[in-house]
């Protein structure tokens, strides 16, 4: 690339340089810089770089689709059309007989919000027609001792597949920074920057073998991609992720064998579960709420219960040790908690982040204190808590067992959250 120098009082301009290949096949090299300087909103970067992948022989459709979108960017529409054109004949349906997969990586985030990202990652595999596998390395988030992947340690495999079955068999991988090499150490193990991952929304025509999610997807905004005839085009929101979670999500044994003890040990009697979540600053900013919960806005709701459920209990759910103090003093012998991690202050970062923290074992906390829920006769929550949220979807509650004290954040529409 080289900068054209301009007299004084014209305007300057950038003219990109491209040369013919010298033999090599480095048209990956292009489409990597086309996608790059598409993403940074370089219009015409991203015209020049896919021109150069043409000529070294990627005549895909993608790199048609990038030059569609590129000329709608410039207001050239009949331009627009024709490019799409051009990538509809090169589009042919995946070969039935090939399978084809998704590796769904880690994106850097809380326990809960991975296990949020893993559902929309499944909606893809789901639409895409692939094979999914959830891969969270062995020294990324929540790492359990001893296991490849440590996804394996909390809940069972998604699919009959397994990463060193694809790096056996898989030829082509996106992105195309990945390979059988590289694939099996994840964005957050490697410390890539944000910068370099691609939304999902890239997968559903993408030709190669494998695509490789560490980008984080609302599960709303993966729905409407779904094709008319898809039966996630045909349910709600609500009813996807309920069936998601059936389909996929099942505890490790280890983590179930934990739930039957503790369950066995809370008794008989009607058992309320109630999720309050420490509201720190940041976490507020997460919702389109005024102000945040405190612990006695949840009393008139659990004091109802137990006023109709006299043999009743309240098992509380909290990452703050202020909420099990007050739950404490309103219910006395009536509540049940189980030992955990929490925060003295909400404005402490979340307990993930303490310097030395045992991730495994706040893992395993989140998810038995969830799946004891689960097994509760009511629930009430915050809807600004994906833990809440989810365990809405993870059962089908009687109507009315189920309550938020907010609207579900996971089904707010609108909402933006892309990594």
């Amino acid at each position: 690339m080289h900068c054209s120098s301009a007299p004084a009082g014209a305007e300057r301009r950038t003219e990109v340089s491209i040369q013919p290949p010298s033999g090599g096949a480095d048209h990956e090299q292009a489409w990597i810089g086309a996608l790059q300087a598409w993403s940074a909103g370089n219009l015409a970067l991203a015209f020049h770089y896919c021109q150069a992948a043409l000529v070294r022989g990627r005549s895909t459709p993608e790199v048609y689709a990038l030059l569609g979108a590129i000329a709608l960017g410039l207001g050239q529409y009949g331009q627009a059309k024709r490019y799409v054109e051009l990538a509809q004949a090169g589009t042919s349906p995946p070969d039935p007989a090939r399978r084809r997969y998704l590796a769904i990586h880690p994106w850097g985030c809380g326990l809960w919000g991975e296990i949020d990202h893993v559902i929309a990652q499944l909606a893809v595999a789901e639409i895409t027609g692939r094979v999914p596998i959830v891969h969270w390395g062995n020294n990324g988030v929540y790492p359990a001792p001893g296991l490849n992947n440590a996804w394996e340690a909390y809940f069972e495999p998604v699919s009959d597949v397994s990463l060193g079955d694809v790096k056996a068999t898989a030829r082509s991988y996106f992105p195309p920074w990945w390979n059988r090499d590289t694939i099996a150490t994840t964005s957050v193990e490697a410390r890539d920057p944000n910068r370099r991952r691609i939304s999902s929304l890239y997968f559903f025509h993408a030709a190669e073998d494998v695509v490789v999610a560490d980008c984080h997807n609302r599960l709303m905004d993966i729905l409407p991609w779904a094709p008319e005839s898809h039966w996630l085009a045909a349910v709600s929101p609500h009813a996807a992720y309920e069936t998601l979670f059936a389909k996929y999500i099942r505890l490790a044994p280890r983590l179930g064998r934990r739930v039957d003890e503790i369950v066995a040990q809370l008794g008989a009697g009607p058992i309320l579960a109630v999720h309050y979540r420490a509201q720190s600053p940041g976490k507020l900013l997460e919702t389109t709420q005024n102000r945040g919960l405190e612990p006695l806005d949840y009393f008139p709701a659990v004091d109802a219960f137990l006023s109709y459920s006299p043999t009743g209990k309240v098992f509380l759910l909290t990452d703050l040790t202020r909420c099990v103090e007050e739950f404490a003093a309103r219910y006395g012998d009536r509540l049940r908690t189980l030992p955990a991690h929490r925060l003295v202050d909400a404005r402490e970062a979340d307990i993930g982040f303490r310097p030395g923290i045992d991730l495994k074992a706040v893992a395993d906390e989140v998810i038995v204190d969830a799946y004891v829920a689960l097994r509760c006769d009511e629930f009430i929550g915050d809807g600004a808590s994906g833990v809440s949220c989810s365990i809405g979807y993870m059962k089908k509650w009687p109507n009315g067992a189920f309550r938020l004290m907010r609207e579900s954040i996971i089904l707010e529409p609108g909402r933006i959250q892309l990594f």
